[in-house]
């Protein structure tokens, strides 16, 4: 029975032209793990998005063929996506029992541990990578808002400033520094970080905006670029605001 669904589905893929999608959603339904991968990943693409139905064709990946760390990872991406911490960091844990070297990975088990408040184990993921990834924007951004989230402002304003030390103007950093100022009491240098951060996302196109968070839907990126933009602006509004009461003390 399963030779002849496999001729037919040949078949019908030689007569139809069906995607690359489809031709690797018909491999996995013949229980081919490499097929779910592929399909995992045509959901998990920028034409075709579909978080939850990637989640399934990686996890069914992962009982098909076994562990490999690519697979493992890219669950694990999934997982956090869709909120589930907990599974998020299993699964990038496992991805980095298998393939320590992954760098990627632990930026991820960085981000995970971050949103699901376990700040230390933060900490040290961001702090390892930066050690061999520098010359990524992210890890000191991220590495800034752990800072944020610990109130630890002046470590925060040093990780920012050596990242704006690689990469002069970036929004991002710009924006956390400011965050970090303001919370200090320096309110005119946290203005003009908010104010130069503004004027960088304003550039920022939604393209770029996508390859920044590129886990997340399309659909979103928009949104979010003009939700970065507004609460820039009201950062700025409340940062005044302290200024004018710091004043009349």
């Amino acid at each position: 029975m399963k030779k002849l669904l496999l001729v037919f589905a040949v078949a019908l893929i030689a007569a139809t032209g069906l995607t690359l999608s489809f031709q690797a959603q018909i491999g996995c339904a013949l229980g081919k793990a490499v097929s779910c991968r592929e399909a995992g990943d045509s959901f998990f693409s920028e034409d075709n998005y579909d978080a939850e139905r990637a989640l399934g064709y990686y996890l069914r990946a992962l009982y098909l063929g076994g562990e490999d760390p690519y697979t493992l990872y890219q669950t694990g991406r999934l997982y956090f996506i869709l909120g589930k911490t907990q599974f998020s960091i299993f699964y990038l844990d496992k991805t980095l029992q298998l393939a320590p070297n992954f760098y990627q990975a632990l930026y991820m088990r960085g981000l995970t541990n971050s949103f699901a408040h376990r700040l230390d184990q933060a900490e040290a993921d961001f702090k390892v990578y930066l050690s061999v990834k520098p010359e990524v924007w992210a890890g000191y951004n991220d590495l800034a808002w752990v800072y944020f989230e610990k109130e630890d402002y002046k470590s925060l304003d040093r990780v920012a400033r050596e990242g704006l030390g690689r990469f002069p103007g970036n929004p991002w950093l710009l924006n956390v520094l400011g965050l970090g100022l303001m919370n200090r009491g320096f309110y005119p240098e946290s203005i003009i970080a908010f104010k130069d951060s503004l004027v960088g996302f304003e550039r920022v196109k939604t393209q770029e905006w996508g390859m920044a968070y590129p886990g997340d839907s399309p659909k979103t990126w928009a949104e979010g670029l003009q939700n970065a933009i507004l609460a820039i602006k009201a950062n700025i509004v409340l940062t005044e605001e302290k200024m004018q009461k710091s004043v009349g003390q």
